[in-house]
């Protein structure tokens, strides 16, 4: 056999192992790998586009194996004993699958319903909403967590940057207290990220986050007399107007048709 063949025989046969198209790129004189579907951000203010992946792509994927680094074990337990102490962390490690991601790959995709939560262990993610990226995440941080939480469909997609890898964390390996948790560590993040507040970010902001009171109200008609209402799951109708989460407003009247989750706020 022509030896010159084996460098494009043994991309296509990893193209075929990870599901991916293979193209030949003239200039680079190498092949390139489009996986379906990939796209990353090219700015805050452009959509995504494609993006190729290379055979050295490819083979960092097929290279990596399910079992944790120690680099990211520490990462997973920082993280995690944050949300649900030292206690558990073995058995959630057990039923989570360590998946590597290439640039542009989507790790969650908008109105896709799904049940798992997700750390990241390594690599930089964005959020994408629309068309724009509206957060970027490095390692150390959790994404998914509301969707995993109400099974929701997801409101953004997630894409990896760069290489990346992440800890896929099912529904059925995180306990009540640990829901709690997430639950709170949502709130504080979407409060945190509020474009209109009457507090500037920063400490202050958290100083008068923290001093409020959460609540989860069911389905009925409520009158909550707290100066400010931080609605962070849910929505709402409130003086004839519809409030979404997340959002900031005065208090009154509410009528919910569905549970939500707030935060009362006193005056900053």
């Amino acid at each position: 056999m022509d030896l010159d063949l084996v460098p494009g025989l043994i991309a296509m046969a990893a193209a075929l192992r990870v599901g991916e198209e293979t193209v030949w790129d003239p200039e680079l004189m190498a092949w390139s790998f489009f996986p379906r579907g990939a796209f990353i951000p090219m700015s805050d203010a452009t959509p995504p586009v494609a993006v190729p992946h290379t055979l050295g792509d490819t083979l960092w994927r097929m290279l990596q194996g399910r079992r944790l680094k120690e680099a990211e074990r520490t990462v997973m337990i920082r993280t995690l004993k944050a949300l649900n102490g030292r206690a558990g962390l073995e058995a959630i490690a057990a039923q989570s699958t360590r998946e590597a991601v290439l640039p542009g790959e989507a790790i969650v995709r908008a109105g896709e319903v799904g049940n798992d939560l997700f750390l990241l262990l390594d690599g930089h993610v964005s959020v994408i909403r629309e068309g724009v990226v509206v957060e970027n995440f490095g390692h150390g941080q959790i994404f998914g967590e509301i969707g995993m939480l109400d099974g929701s469909p997801r409101s953004a997609s997630v894409v990896a940057v760069d290489r990346a890898v992440v800890l896929r964390i099912p529904r059925e390996a995180v306990d009540a207290a640990m829901q709690q948790r997430l639950w709170e560590n949502a709130a504080e993040h979407r409060f945190a990220n509020l474009p209109f507040v009457p507090v500037a970010k920063g400490r202050q902001r958290a100083i008068w986050y923290e001093s409020g009171r959460h609540t989860s109200l069911d389905a009925g008609e409520y009158v909550v007399d707290a100066p400010w209402l931080f609605l962070y799951y849910g929505e709402f109708e409130i003086d004839g107007s519809t409030a979404v989460a997340p959002c900031l407003v005065r208090g009154g009247t509410i009528q919910c048709a569905h549970p939500v989750r707030l935060a009362l706020l006193q005056e900053p």
